[in-house]
Formats: C-alpha cells, sequence, structure tokens
C-alpha cells in the first residue's frame, strides 16, 4: 500500500495531461519535504485534505507550481467510482475534519479513499 512512484509518470500541468487524469487517480505533488496527496473527482477537480480540512480544488491549484504524478493503483484499490464516492463523502465526516500530521493527513485520506486503511507512509518512513 502507499505511495510508491515506482511506474508513475511525473507530468507537468497543463490542459492535456488535466484530460488525461481520470476520476479516483491517485495524485500527488513534491512540495519542499514531503508527498501532497490527493484524489481526481474528474473535469480536472482533485479532493484532499489540508490543514483546513476536506479541500476541492482544481488539479492546477492542487499542483500549484508544481509537476503532478498519477499514482499506479494498488491491486486492492476500490472501483473507481467507489473511490471518488468515498472521496466526495468525506466533506461532511467528522472522521476527516481535524487534519493531524500523523494519523490524519493528505496521505492517509487518500489510502482510505482507495478503500486502504488511513496511513501514510510518508509517515511511517519518518
Amino acid at each position: 500500500m502507499g505511495s510508491d512512484l515506482q511506474g508513475s509518470n511525473k507530468v507537468p500541468v497543463t490542459a492535456r495531461t488535466i484530460k488525461a487524469f481520470m476520476p479516483g487517480d491517485h495524485l500527488a505533488t513534491l512540495r519542499l519535504g514531503y508527498m501532497r496527496h490527493g484524489i481526481c473527482i474528474g473535469c480536472g477537480q482533485v479532493v484532499s485534505l489540508s490543514l483546513k480540512g476536506f479541500k476541492q480544488q482544481s488539479v492546477r491549484g492542487f499542483a500549484s507550481t508544481h509537476d503532478v504524478w498519477a499514482i499506479p493503483l494498488p491491486d486492492w484499490h476500490l472501483p473507481r467510482d467507489e473511490i471518488v464516492a468515498r472521496a466526495m463523502s468525506a466533506r461532511n465526516s467528522p472522521a476527516w475534519r481535524n487534519y493531524n500530521l500523523v494519523t490524519c493527513n493528505c496521505e492517509s485520506f487518500t489510502n482510505w479513499c482507495m478503500g486502504g486503511p488511513g496511513f501514510s507512509d510518508q509517515v511511517v518512513d519518518a
């Protein structure tokens, strides 16, 4: 489980690449010292967890000035429509309201959306 970048394609964010992202894709972008994770919900939109809680934004907003990876989904993932449904259900879920760097972060949220336990490889590796 987790955010293995092997086999993923790092791409600059352009109108063409945004259209290539599919609903249910696990997207990641590198920041200073960490990876930011989210779920593509289609129409160029991503949902993720941030310090302010549930966040829905454009892929460009998610990427900021950075490239984005579509991380290959693990063998155990839910169907894509269920991944998107879980991601959207978090908007009103108390479980995802209080961001916590260790126990409730963007990577744990993304792993939960895919059908796994909410955990973060970044935290485990640290």
